[in-house]
């Protein structure tokens, strides 16, 4: 039987054909929103064209639809991907787990839940992704797919020990992206705090995220208004953990780009906000367990880091008992970086290691200095995921600075920090070794200690004796509790994520330090490092703040 709601549309060199419902609520969004190919609805078709429409309106449904592309005249069968933001139960998909993995899913259904979508997911017309390429780092598969949203181009990387895995994590690593830079279909709220306290609604100030003070203030490059809770802001759903309620969190909190989307409100921003917190899973409590984790990372660095803190540092990496650790420490050595590693773990108790590489050869192109960090309930885990980063990102960032940054811009990064105002900027600032003296609050006279020592001071912390991803949620939030009662969860989960069996939240514990980039947004959060500071008996202070952006690219 025919199907007389159909629309047929030109999109690039290809014909599409789906039903009008599927255009109008799925795939049009989800093109347009790319800005980088033509879309004619109602094209003038050659016969052969007119042959294939013909033959599809037997045959399409909701849901999914067909492409024709005019170029090798091949017929490919996709999903309409609905982009409409979605809740996610937090009661569902339940899986008996350990602290050794949290993560219920291996890669083999990983990879059968993704290859069904993948024709909606990776073409550079139609789908989410434009394509993907291979890095050149050497250590291991480094696998980028690169997308397009609004006016904002981005990338995300997958780094594992086989092709495989490093394809299948870059998918999952790019639909986090895609999902925490911000939304074709969010419904906001638009009012002033003043607004929604007259009208008694629950939410999160904006003052709980927003720390910026003269400092800031005064530099040529703050771009920002000042912000009082006179402003209009857009505002979404969030959870607040503590108190078990649904709430409202301002939308330039839960996305780290919605003012570069076509829906985009004429909204300022008032804040730097990255995708520090996003993370995607099989279910809500397992990207929010992932979500907090790498909050605790980031939070542990920039605590020692603007409080000259000394770290803990192993003296033993080579007795560390993986071999896969012991593989990428010996590539390390031979392209002639050592390797120092940290334990940075703070009052929650979860192990969590900064990862600080200083070349010692000859090259002088070669980065001085790279920084990695990562959290995990498994001190192997946490370990290797900073030293698969590291290890996988020298060479890529290594070309990347001679292709687009001249030595004179180099220079002037050193010279003056203020001119360090975007992401590459603070890894670049350490590519000369005259930067070593930023760091030697962690290189001179540390603390040694070995890997075993560092395993038993956790042990002693944190404790888990549940069975399933929500016990293990509510055993973190209770360590977290000590610091901080302040946790949100905003679902970003898109209906097609939903179907695919993954789920993408935003946390925000906007009572630790967060991260931002360019010398004029660092947002310090002097509470929290105070309380750092006296809850766990570093030895820093805050006499230097301000002294020299972070490293952590």
């Amino acid at each position: 039987m025919i199907n007389n709601n159909v629309s047929v549309t030109k999109v690039g060199k290809t014909i599409l054909v789906s039903t009008e419902e599927d255009w109008k609520n799925c795939i049009h969004n989800l093109i347009d929103s790319k800005k980088q190919f033509g879309i004619t609805n109602n094209p003038i078709l050659n016969d052969i064209e007119q042959d294939f429409v013909c033959l599809i309106k037997y045959i399409i449904e909701n849901g999914i639809y067909y492409t024709f592309d005019l170029d090798s005249l091949y017929i490919t069968r996709r999903y309409a991907l609905n982009t409409q933001i979605t809740t996610t139960s937090n009661e569902t998909n339940l899986e008996l787990i350990s602290t050794n993995n949290f993560r219920s899913l291996g890669l083999n259904e990983v990879q059968h839940r993704l290859n069904k979508y993948f024709t909606s997911l990776v073409d550079p017309q139609i789908g989410v992704f434009n394509g993907h390429y291979r890095g050149i780092a050497d250590s291991m598969p480094l696998i980028a797919f690169d997308g397009k949203l609004g006016s904002r181009d981005y990338d995300a990387y997958g780094r594992s020990n086989t092709y495989r895995d490093s394809y299948y994590t870059g998918i999952l690593e790019a639909l986090e992206r895609y999902h925490g830079l911000g939304s074709l279909t969010v419904k906001s709220v638009v009012k002033t705090e003043n607004e929604l306290d007259r009208a008694g609604e629950s939410f999160v100030p904006f003052k709980k995220f927003y720390h910026y003070d003269t400092f800031n203030f005064e530099q040529t490059h703050f771009d920002f208004p000042i912000y009082d809770s006179s402003q209009h802001l857009s505002w979404v759903k969030t959870y607040s953990v503590f108190e078990n309620k649904s709430m409202l969190i301002p939308e330039q909190i839960a996305y780290f780009s919605c003012e570069q989307l076509e829906n985009a409100k004429n909204e300022p921003r008032y804040i730097s906000e990255t995708s520090n917190g996003t993370a995607l899973g099989s279910n809500w409590y397992e990207a929010s367990i992932a979500a907090i984790l790498e909050l605790i990372e980031r939070d542990s660095f920039l605590v020692h880091w603007y409080t000259k803190s000394k770290p803990k540092i192993l003296n033993d990496n080579m007795n560390i008992d993986d071999q896969e650790i012991q593989m990428i420490l010996g590539y390390l050595e031979y392209v002639d970086y050592k390797t120092h590693i940290f334990d940075i773990t703070l009052e929650t108790g979860i192990p969590t290691y900064w990862i600080l590489l200083e070349y010692e050869g000859e090259d002088d192109t070669a980065l001085s200095f790279y920084t990695a960090a990562g959290s995990n309930f498994n001190e192997l885990k946490a370990i290797k995921s900073a030293l698969i980063e590291a290890s996988t990102s020298i060479k890529v960032f290594k070309e990347y600075m001679s292709a687009k940054y001249t030595d004179e811009e180099l220079g002037l990064l050193r010279q003056d920090f203020f001119q360090v105002k975007q992401l590459e900027d603070h890894l670049y600032l350490f590519s000369d070794n005259s930067m070593r003296q930023y760091l030697d609050f962690a290189l001179i006279k540390p603390e040694e200690i070995s890997f075993n020592d560092s395993i038993a001071r956790h042990k002693n912390i944190f404790c888990f004796s549940g069975s399933n991803q929500k016990d293990l949620f509510e055993a973190l939030i209770g360590r977290i509790n000590i610091v901080t009662k302040n946790i949100y969860i905003t679902d970003l989960s898109t209906i097609f994520l939903n179907k695919m069996g993954f789920s993408c939240v935003k946390a925000h514990i906007p009572d630790f330090q967060n991260i931002g980039f360019g010398m004029q947004y660092q947002n310090i959060n002097k509470d929290r490092l105070q309380q750092a500071l006296a809850q766990n008996n570093l030895d820093g202070n805050l006499k230097k703040i301000f002294d020299c952006p972070h490293p952590f690219p």
